[in-house]
């Protein structure tokens, strides 16, 4: 009871932050880059993936798996797949840019209908005023004779956040001002597609200005642009603290914890997913320039924290599996969720079960994947254990994600092996006590 009365509280305030436009512009932005970083990983997973399990200490370029793509491909096959890889991962601040503005002013118009507000602003435009003002202040270098020229490392991960702000403010300043009387009318006789684009002439122009503006006010302040001010004043920071390892443990419990109350963690992830992508290209053009997954510099929180935490449902099928046989409610949720489970699909299992202000299955729902993941990640960041680094899709099932993400290493699947017996054994007793209340409570309706 105490439960659904801290769920009555907790809902509506995640809930409020979850459908914040511009926290929910965010979250769309990212998912819609996303593809981005799959399609990118799959020439990256060649060129790292392994095939020798006995000697994991041989050369990489001495398996019997890359010796046979060089025999097949050439020997310079590589220059092929690092072109997709390298546009897909460095173009990422751009396309965040323009997805993030596109679906927070599709945010803006949905959430003005009732008063009519914003209804003269196009997401289209909003994504060119965006991507026009992140061309502003994403940095430039010095190439000689050609002058300042932007280069791949203008539009990567460490413009990410820069390029967040951007899309914010410029489409803040562009729906406003398009309620506006800054716009140039003319005649109904005109095509619309004339009309919304000489609409959009003043509301664009003020909002390049003033970004233009502010990117001469900082550098007046001694700093190289804003991207030099976001870096050092935010991103460098919360990079350092999101992915070390209490950071991973806080997300994983933030995580854990909403989903207990029912709600998606995905509604956190205008907070955590920037991080996570910042590292994960990071690690990409690491391997991209020769590093092994052994040696990498960091190590890739977003992955090791989703496919640990997916081992949860599955976990708990198995310990009802194991001890809950004379429950037919908690066998026929463990059935129904097994297959879903092996691709990390829980929620058949987090509301069927339910999981949800389910006060036998908080602490090991909340704590199994925290502390394992939290120690997983940790052995990657001392080099314990090859770095599952090459991004999968979410769906692959168990084991075979840390051995694919890993470029064909064994010892990740054996140290996921272990977590997931771990959370078994911490499901097991819990799971026990829940089956036990049950019987309990069934003999007192039945008196």
């Amino acid at each position: 009871m105490n439960l659904q009365k801290i769920g009555e509280k907790i809902l509506p305030v995640v809930g409020k932050i979850s459908n914040q436009k511009h926290l929910a512009a965010i979250r769309d932005g990212f998912i819609m880059a996303m593809p981005m970083s799959l399609v990118g990983s799959v020439g990256l997973l060649l060129q790292n993936f392994r095939i020798n399990l006995v000697n994991t200490t041989l050369p990489l370029d001495q398996d019997p798996f890359q010796k046979f793509l060089v025999f097949v491909f050439g020997k310079n096959w590589t220059a092929f797949p690092n072109a997709i890889t390298n546009v897909c991962n460095n173009l990422i601040s751009i396309v965040v840019t323009v997805t993030i503005a596109y679906m927070l002013t599709e945010n803006y118009i949905e959430a003005g209908k009732a008063k009519n507000k914003y209804q003269h602003a196009d997401p289209l435009v909003s994504a060119i005023i965006a991507l026009l003002g992140s061309f502003l202040v994403f940095p430039q270098s010095t190439a000689g004779k050609l002058g300042n020229v932007w280069t791949q490392d203008s539009f990567g991960a460490t413009s990410l956040i820069l390029g967040m702000i951007v899309a914010l403010l410029s489409t803040a300043m562009y729906v406003h001002l398009s309620d506006t009387k800054l716009t140039i009318k003319l005649p109904d006789s005109v095509p619309p597609a004339i009309l919304n684009a000489f609409a959009s002439v003043i509301p664009l122009a003020i909002s390049v200005i003033v970004i233009n503006a502010i990117e001469f006010i900082i550098r007046a302040f001694g700093f190289t642009g804003m991207q030099d001010l976001i870096y050092k004043l935010v991103q460098a920071p919360l990079q350092g603290v999101g992915t070390s390892v209490g950071g991973a443990f806080i997300t994983v419990i933030a995580q854990n914890l909403v989903f207990f109350f029912g709600i998606h963690p995905a509604a956190l992830s205008p907070i955590f997913e920037p991080i996570k992508t910042i590292n994960q290209n990071d690690l990409t053009n690491q391997l991209l320039h020769g590093a092994s997954v052994m040696n990498l510099k960091g190590a890739p929180i977003g992955q090791t924290l989703q496919m640990i935490m997916g081992l949860t449902t599955v976990s708990v099928c198995v310990a009802i599996f194991l001890v809950a046989r004379q429950s037919p409610h908690y066998m026929s949720i463990a059935q129904l969720e097994l297959i879903p489970g092996i691709f990390n699909i829980g929620e058949p299992m987090i509301y069927g079960l339910p999981i949800v202000l389910n006060p036998f299955m908080l602490i090991p729902y909340v704590f199994a994947s925290a502390i394992t993941s939290t120690i997983y990640y940790w052995l990657e960041l001392i080099h314990a254990i090859p770095a599952i680094a090459i991004a999968v899709p979410w769906t692959t099932p168990p084991f075979l994600n840390t051995y694919l993400a890993s470029g064909g290493h064994i010892m990740p699947v054996l140290v996921q092996i272990i977590c997931f017996v771990f959370d078994v054994m911490m499901f097991i007793p819990f799971v026990k006590m829940a089956i036990r209340s049950e019987a309990n409570n069934a003999a007192l309706n039945a008196d």
